[in-house]
């Protein structure tokens, strides 16, 4: 891989994890449950949820 898109690549995982901890401060100051934020996370990560 070039240098060039591993700097890039590295930036964007930068941002991405400074996306989520301004996200996860958000939902704290919204007063989000830790259910809450757990089933947010689980939804990104898998999609909607499936019944049983």
């Amino acid at each position: 891989m070039s240098p060039h898109f591993q700097v890039f690549d590295q930036g964007g995982r930068a941002r991405a994890f400074a996306t989520m901890i301004e996200g996860l401060a958000s939902a704290k100051a919204a007063g989000l449950s830790p259910e809450a934020v757990k089933m947010a996370l689980q939804y990104i990560d898998e999609g909607s949820p499936r019944e049983a």
